[in-house]
């Protein structure tokens, strides 16, 4: 079957915001990650700060919400690379039909959430 020049030019910029789209999410989850390690070490440098401090206390508040943050840059980054799969393989059909990223969008969104409110229950409580 005859291809059209137009389409797999079209098929090769959409194949390339994919993958800018996908180097994006690499991006904010290694950020996310290094936060999450920074975040487990500010019990450390209070202790340091204040030496009155109590090194177990502040351990306790900081390291889960490091191992929270670490765990939803985790999250993301499989979520990113699982839209990024549906994509390519979307484009390697004949009948290439353009799926809809909404679902990432969701799950991000609910998960950064979700995330923020489990920080803020940690911070309070």
């Amino acid at each position: 079957m005859p291809t059209n020049p137009l389409t797999e030019l079209a098929k090769l910029r959409t194949r390339a915001a994919a993958e800018r789209t996908l180097l994006s999410w690499v991006r904010s989850t290694l950020l996310l990650l290094e936060l999450g390690i920074a975040i487990g070490y500010v019990s450390d440098i209070f202790v340091q700060r204040f030496p009155g401090a109590n090194r177990e206390e502040f351990r306790e508040l900081f390291r889960p919400l490091g191992l929270l943050t670490i765990t939803l840059a985790l999250i993301l980054l499989v979520l990113a690379m699982w839209q990024h799969r549906i994509a390519i393989d979307s484009l390697r059909r004949e009948n290439y039909i353009l799926l809809s990223g909404r679902s990432m969008e969701l799950a991000s969104t609910v998960a950064v959430s979700i995330y923020g409110l489990i920080a803020l229950c940690i911070l309070l409580f």
